[in-house]
């Protein structure tokens, strides 16, 4: 809903063998921005030793009406 804020949980999962470094969660275009409050860091510092999960919390905080679609793609 319009001027409203929404919170959106993922959790992203290294489910390989090997430990992953570096991981960057690249940067969200308003409406939606990244929360502090998920265990993930954002800042490209991630690791993820195999098996480990961390979280994410997305905010999306829309200021018009429209539509759109999203897609995250780690890097590491």
């Amino acid at each position: 809903p319009l001027n409203t804020t929404q919170y959106y949980y993922l959790n992203v999962s290294n489910t390989g063998g090997v430990k992953l470094t570096n991981i960057n969660f690249g940067i969200l275009a308003t409406p939606l921005s990244f929360e502090s409050t998920g265990s993930c860091k954002i800042d490209g510092s991630q690791i993820l030793e195999s098996g480990a999960t961390c979280s994410l919390v997305i905010k999306y905080s829309p200021t018009a009406t429209g539509s759109g679609s999203i897609v995250i793609q780690p890097t590491a």
